[in-house]
């Protein structure tokens, strides 16, 4: 089956057997530790009675293309998590630079949770830091005043992918891991050396911030990341096929042939419907930017 519209990937979705549609926001998590290896958030009191399946948008193009998505997705009784992006990016910055502009986007904003989904905070700490010139917990407590002071409940966050050091340092599309904006936290740092890190004339020594300081409880990359019945399925990367309109599926290895393969949309959904019928999935967190379905080969 081709998949043109985003209606009929909804329609898909919806029709896999014993799931849930769920915000992160939804649960509260403990904190996986283990030495010399990144802590993980999993999932407090997890109920294995149907699936829990994570669909997440990072908001760092149109947000007005977030909206159209967000109101297919109610259509359909799926409920997801949009990640806005405040800094880092000169197409969001625009979205705030008239009175009007940022009545509209904040309008967006409240009309995509009054659907049901969750606004999250998806950020470029180091970007801030290393480019704009911000100490990191004023860059942070920026990007969380603008949502918070503006009706937005936020209790989580995730990783924007640090375009402005990758350019600085000459990295192309891939980031230096040192670099991914995830290592700014403690909670997720704690168990590992500090790094040192240094761009544009600066030096960071990371980790700098805690979650918790700021009212924050999950960092979405890192919700149940080394459980063996998770998944994870993008549309960014830095390999090529990906940019051709193929997915990546993050499948854990033994959980199914397609691990670590860019795949067309349809055999992503078909893997995954696989996965869920021998119960070798539990959960799954499926990042879509909202701004590709709207390109002509994927119209909404």
């Amino acid at each position: 089956m081709v998949y043109t519209d985003y209606r009929n990937f909804c329609s898909q979705l919806k029709s896999l057997k014993g799931v849930d549609f769920v915000c992160y926001g939804d649960y509260e998590y403990d904190l996986i530790q283990k030495e010399n290896k990144q802590s993980w958030f999993d999932i407090k009191n997890f109920d294995t009675k149907n699936k829990k399946f994570f669909l997440r948008h990072d908001i760092d193009k149109d947000p007005r293309v977030s909206l159209k998505l967000a109101k297919i997705e109610a259509e359909h009784g799926i409920r997801s998590t949009f990640f806005y992006l405040h800094s880092g990016s000169a197409i969001m910055d625009r979205w705030r630079s008239t009175p009007e502009r940022k009545e509209e986007l904040i309008s967006i904003l409240h009309a995509i949770r009054d659907l049901g989904h969750e606004i999250g905070l998806h950020y470029d700490i180091y970007g801030d830091y290393f480019v704009g010139g911000l100490d990191c917990s004023m860059a942070l407590e920026n990007s969380l005043s603008f949502l918070r002071t503006n009706g937005l409940e936020i209790s989580g966050c995730c990783a924007h992918s640090a375009a402005r050091c990758r350019v600085i340092l000459g990295s192309g599309a891939a980031t230096p891991e040192e670099f991914t904006n995830w290592n700014v936290w403690k909670e997720i740092n704690s168990m590992m050396p500090r790094k040192e890190l240094k761009c544009n004339g600066k030096v960071l020594s990371s980790p700098v911030l805690s979650l918790g300081d700021y009212g924050l409880k999950y960092e979405a990359y890192f919700v149940a990341r080394e459980r063996q019945d998770a998944c994870y399925i993008s549309d960014a990367g830095s390999k090529p096929e990906i940019r051709k309109g193929l997915w990546y599926g993050g499948f854990k290895p033994g959980v199914n042939r397609y691990a670590d393969k860019a795949l067309p949309l349809e055999k992503i959904i078909e893997t995954v419907s696989h996965a869920l019928e021998d119960q070798s999935v539990n959960i799954i967190s499926w990042l879509t930017h909202p701004y590709l379905w709207d390109r002509k080969t994927w119209p909404i």
